[in-house]
């Protein structure tokens, strides 16, 4: 296997990464009240904490951006070269890695099924369109 940083295309993986962010904003916003619910959480509760709630935000966002960059490696190092690999790759990362790296957290944690299903799918729809675009500017 070999990993060359300097081979990435660095648009590519901005282009994942700013993708995967608003995919977020979409999906967080259509599932706020579910996601909410499973959270244990009203809108008073965040606007009360509206500074840690700023805070998340860029925190998702620099997660989006780490995440792609791991995601390009591995686009990298399986080879993939267009989109449909790209999208193996994604789906691979996003279920065997993001979302089963959740379920024991989320177990001790309490947290619950529905809320589970909830975040874990987002990381899943996240890691595919950034397989996606990866795969295709390969």
């Amino acid at each position: 296997m070999s990993i060359d940083l300097g081979e990435l295309n660095w648009l590519a993986v901005i282009v994942a990464a700013l993708a995967g962010y608003a995919l977020g904003a979409v999906y967080f916003t259509v599932l706020a009240k579910p996601w909410m619910a499973a959270a244990k959480l009203t809108a008073e509760m965040l606007e009360e904490r509206k500074n840690e709630v700023r805070r998340a935000y860029s925190t998702a966002g620099l997660g989006s951006l780490v995440g792609a960059i791991m995601l390009a490696i591995i686009v990298q190092a399986v080879g993939a070269a267009d989109v449909v690999e790209g999208l193996l790759t994604g789906l691979i990362v996003g279920v065997a890695v993001t979302a089963v790296g959740q379920v024991a957290n989320y177990a001790f944690e309490h947290r619950g099924f529905k809320l589970y299903v909830i975040d874990a799918g987002y990381a899943v729809l996240q890691m595919l369109v950034g397989g996606a675009i990866l795969g295709a500017w390969q």
